[in-house]
């Protein structure tokens, strides 16, 4: 499971660890599969899937959700629970040392469910900072500026006064200020 604020990079980590074992993914998450009524059908038909395509990625985006302590009205026409009651009986017990699936959750609360549902599904957690450091930030300006054809621009005040933003954050922002008219300025 991985844990983090938003924009934080959890999706792009996942997609990384796909790229890298040449993957398959099937994301169960509870916004995809609101239209289904019959989950364990889903789920056993998930699990086929995953084992004929190996090495294989199953990941539920959001994986608070599914174990919830409070639905909140923003979220209550995903019905978030319905895939929880099933995850742990059709994938968690399913998987096997042999096989080349795993399960990958990513959550940005993972204070507002039940912690004890979280540690059935997965065995490990990785958590990211919530504030980045000063060198990071400096690097996310850089990186953001020089895919806007920007160089040997000094970041180093940016990176001071951003320290307590995501990398997410810092590219969104270069990417909504910085357009061809203030590139020509």
């Amino acid at each position: 499971c991985i844990a983090g604020p938003r924009k934080c990079g959890k999706k792009f980590l996942v997609e990384a660890i796909c790229s890298e074992m040449d993957a398959v993914i099937f994301d169960i998450s509870p916004p995809n599969i609101t239209a289904i009524k019959d989950v364990p059908k889903l789920l056993n038909l998930v699990m086929d899937l995953a084992r004929k395509f190996q090495p294989s990625v199953i990941l539920v985006d959001g994986a608070h959700k599914l174990s919830i302590k409070r639905v909140t009205e923003a979220i209550k026409h995903e019905d978030p629970k319905k895939l929880g009651k099933f995850l742990n009986r059709y994938v968690v017990k399913q998987l096997t040392v042999e096989d080349a699936v795993v399960l990958i959750g990513t959550t940005s609360e993972p204070f507002n469910c039940s912690l004890s549902s979280l540690k059935s599904c997965y065995e490990k957690f990785l958590v990211f900072p919530s504030k980045l450091d000063y060198q990071t930030s400096v690097w996310a300006w850089k990186k953001g500026l020089e895919l806007k054809r920007i160089y040997n621009f000094n970041a180093s005040s940016l990176g001071e006064v951003t320290r307590n933003f995501t990398t997410g954050d810092i590219l969104g922002s270069i990417d909504s200020y910085v357009d061809l008219r203030r590139r020509v300025m």
